[in-house]
C-alpha cells in the first residue's frame, strides 16, 4: 500500500511553499507571449494558445537552432494550451513544434529566490495539507477571505496534472475535507497546488 511519508503544513511564510499571482503564456500568431518568464520553482503557468500551437520542451541546442525535437522527458504542452508546475531551479526552453522554424520559441528561467508576485486582493490566507502515513487519504484545510472559484490538484516532476481532487466556487470562511489518493501514482514526489483564482500555494508530497 502506498504511503505518505511527508506532507508539508503549508502557510504563506513556510519552506518550499510558493505563494504566487498566476503567470499566462499566450500566443500572438507565431509568437509567445511573453516570449520570457523569470518564476520560483513550485510556480505554475498556464499557456492559452490556439489550436495550431503548442509548447515543447526542448534542449538549449535544439532551441538555438530553432529545431523542434522534444527533449526526452521534457514538458509538453499540448495543442490549445495547458497548466505547468515547474518542480525545479532551471532555463527551461520551449518551441511551438509545427512553428519552430519561424522562430516560434521561448525561455522559462526558474530559481529558488523570491519572485513571486503577491496579489494586492488576496483572498487565499492559509493552506495546510495533511494525512494519516498509513492511509491513502489527504486532508486540506484552507481559509478564504472572500469568494472565490478554488481548484485543488496534483503534479508530477514534469509538470503534468495527475490528480484534481477540488473545482468548484466557494465563499469565504474555513474549509477542511478530505481526499482519496489515486491508487496507480507511483511512488516518488508530487506537488499539491491550490488556486483561488489569482493566488496559488504549492507543496511538496512524497509517497511511498
Amino acid at each position: 500500500m502506498k504511503k505518505i511519508l511527508f506532507f508539508a503544513i503549508l502557510l504563506a511564510s513556510s519552506m518550499g511553499v510558493s505563494f504566487a499571482a498566476k503567470r499566462t503564456v499566450t500566443n500572438v500568431g507565431n509568437t509567445f507571449s511573453p516570449s520570457a518568464l523569470t518564476i520560483d520553482v513550485g510556480e505554475d503557468v498556464e499557456f492559452v494558445l490556439g489550436s495550431s500551437h503548442n509548447a515543447v520542451e526542448v534542449t538549449k541546442e535544439t532551441w538555438d537552432a530553432n529545431g523542434s525535437t522534444a527533449k526526452s522527458g521534457g514538458i509538453n504542452v499540448p495543442y490549445g494550451g495547458g497548466e505547468v508546475v515547474f518542480p525545479t531551479a532551471g532555463t527551461y526552453y520551449f518551441v511551438c513544434q509545427p512553428h519552430a522554424g519561424l522562430g516560434m520559441k521561448m525561455t522559462i528561467i526558474v530559481g529558488n529566490g523570491s519572485t513571486a508576485i503577491h496579489s494586492v486582493s488576496d483572498n487565499l490566507s492559509t493552506f495546510t495539507v495533511f494525512t494519516d502515513p498509513a492511509s491513502e487519504h489527504i486532508t486540506v484545510s484552507y481559509t478564504l477571505n472572500s469568494s472565490a472559484f478554488v481548484t485543488i490538484r496534483i503534479f508530477n516532476t514534469v509538470g503534468a496534472e495527475v490528480a484534481n481532487i477540488l473545482k468548484e466556487s466557494r465563499g469565504p470562511g474555513q474549509y477542511q475535507n478530505t481526499y482519496s489518493i489515486n491508487r496507480n501514482l507511483t511512488p516518488g514526489l508530487y506537488f499539491v497546488r491550490i488556486n483561488s483564482e489569482n493566488q496559488s500555494y504549492t507543496s511538496k508530497l512524497f509517497l511511498n
